[in-house]
């Protein structure tokens, strides 16, 4: 294959994963609705939350009507949520990352893997906003799909720069799987029994039993190192998070935030680059040492 095939082919290949992400995120969009309020995801037909009429397929074409419509319904003109397009976007963004990130022609099974977990973080993120719930589905789901899947060796359980002794046989990932349950879900759970010691007193929910579940989720997927990082961004996101609302007075220190967004964002990056964040800190502090 030459030069101007290769180019037309990832060419390709990148626009077909950023059209069907926005699809998918078409889909994610119903699920976050949907799901909170206990209705199908799949037989019931959409419709426009101010009028009620069922939409038809040109109203629902991924991105191109929420533009075309000029972010309006088509029926009675009232202004539809830029959060639809938003998912749709950030979807097809990801999407494309995994196919990026992972070179799909040679790691198809990272990619796809990695697909599926950005979706799950995106509704888990969107639903907390929402609702401050956390559906058991996703969690649980996680949970159990991290080690059954541990024997397809994907990155970054089976990777060997950064878990050496976790390489190798198919048992080790599942067991890094584990590993990284215990590790997430065991640290959240001892915040989350002194936070409730502690504010518990005050009549403050300060932490949620469903972000233990999260965590433990995310950790099977990542493992017991990246899931210890994972924990560290996730407070650091939430800082920068939380501050826009602190600063503004929309929130007090007192108020409930949703927690997930952060610990579903900090789960992403640290799957796409904590490797590589926790490499180049091994060779900083072997330099300085």
């Amino acid at each position: 294959m030459n030069s101007d095939e290769l180019f037309f082919l990832n060419d390709f290949i990148y626009i077909t994963a950023f059209l069907l992400g926005a699809s998918v995120g078409s889909f994610l969009n119903v699920c976050i609705l949907r799901i909170p309020e206990n209705k199908s995801i799949t037989f019931d037909r959409s419709r426009c939350p101010k009028c009620g009429t069922i939409l038809t397929a040109s109203d629902l074409t991924p991105l191109l009507s929420y533009i075309t419509l000029l972010g309006k319904c088509r029926y009675c003109k009232e202004k539809i949520s830029p959060r639809y397009f938003v998912i749709e976007l950030l979807t097809a963004g990801l999407f494309v990352a995994s196919v990026v990130f992972f070179d799909i022609t040679k790691q198809p099974v990272n990619s796809i893997i990695f697909a599926i977990f950005c979706c799950i973080m995106v509704i888990v993120a969107f639903i907390d906003i929402d609702h401050y719930i956390i559906p058991d589905r996703f969690s649980i789901g996680l949970i159990i799909l991290g080690p059954a899947l541990a024997f397809l060796n994907f990155y970054p359980l089976s990777d060997s720069s950064i878990y050496f002794n976790f390489s190798g046989a198919w048992y080790r990932p599942a067991l890094n799987s584990l590993l990284g349950i215990a590790a997430a879900g065991g640290i959240f759970l001892v915040i989350f029994i002194s936070a409730e010691l502690y504010y518990s007193r005050k009549g403050i929910e300060a932490f949620g039993f469903g972000d233990v579940k999260l965590a433990a989720g995310i950790g099977a997927f990542l493992g017991w190192k990246l899931a210890l990082f994972m924990i560290f961004s996730s407070f650091f996101i939430g800082i920068i998070f939380a501050l826009p609302a602190l600063i503004l007075q929309k929130k007090g220190v007192k108020d409930q935030m949703p927690f997930a967004p952060a610990i579903c964002v900090s789960g992403i990056f640290s799957y796409l680059l904590g490797g590589e964040i926790l490499a180049w800190y091994s060779s900083w502090t072997t330099i300085i040492l």
